[in-house]
């Protein structure tokens, strides 16, 4: 059996990486991998990095099936991200989104079944802590391979994943998620925006790009933040307080591989 680590190198997914080599889960993953849409924040790719350097005893497998933003503004692929928009009434609504299981799962997938090979059997290793439960114990779909939750399984929560990973490097993980990623929660946004200025740039370049699209049929304007508003004269909640507080904003992002 073939163990292979899911790695988005947020909290969880990294906590899980160390615990895991550590032996707390019982088994020892083999191999880790990392799905890559092309639009992550520069510090993941760099966290990434240091990992790969100082802590796996193994190569990270960084796989990708394309631009992801590239790909759904000229209409490729299941690009479709979960951006803002109206319905034919009016209201707000949410658009389909296809990304997490086309640039994350999928590609992830194709990793595991190569490192397998043809006739092999692999358990992979998802992130999730108890905080998202609701995201977790999902099959694979999949005869030979297997979904596992290690920290559902020892009951781990978010801030006991922050902790073993700032006493390992004394450093906490970046928020693993794409930098135009329409569930970002404000806390995140302002984030971006203050201490990462370079990535909110692209994602307001990106915001920009995705108005008027009309490669899908789609007729209405479409938008990277709930207030449907562009996101570079968004008015963020709390924008002007010296500290805020993370929300988790993956809660509804059923894939369970983002955020993590």
């Amino acid at each position: 059996m073939l163990r292979v680590l899911s790695l988005g190198a947020g909290w969880q997914s990294t906590a899980m990486l160390f615990m895991g080599l550590d032996g707390l889960f019982g088994d020892v993953p083999d191999a880790a991998v990392f799905a890559d849409t092309q639009g992550e924040p520069r510090q993941v790719y760099d966290w990434l990095d240091r990992i790969e350097r100082e802590v796996a005893p193994f190569p990270i497998h960084r796989v990708t099936v394309g631009d992801l933003i590239a790909d759904y503004v000229d209409g490729r692929r299941r690009a479709a991200i979960p951006a803002y928009s109206t319905s034919h009434a009016g209201k707000p609504m949410m658009m389909s989104r296809f990304c997490s299981v086309t640039y994350k799962v999928e590609a992830i997938r194709r990793k595991v079944r190569e490192l397998a090979g043809p006739n092999g059997r692999a358990e992979s290793w998802i992130g999730i802590s108890t905080d998202e439960a609701h995201r977790g114990f999902k099959p694979s779909g999949r005869l030979w391979l297997t979904n596992r939750y290690p920290l559902l399984e020892a009951g781990i929560d978010r801030s006991a994943c922050r902790e073993h990973i700032v006493a390992r490097l004394g450093a906490e993980p970046p928020k693993s998620a794409c930098v135009f990623c329409p569930f970002h929660s404000e806390a995140q946004w302002i984030d971006l925006k203050r201490n990462h200025p370079e990535d909110f740039a692209r994602a307001v370049a990106i915001d920009e790009r995705i108005r008027d699209m009309d490669n899908d049929r789609w007729d209405r304007p479409r938008f990277l933040h709930r207030s449907m508003q562009p996101l570079a004269q968004v008015e963020f909640r709390h924008e002007n307080q010296s500290r805020f507080v993370f929300e988790d904003a993956f809660g509804n992002e059923c894939e369970g591989v983002c955020g993590v």
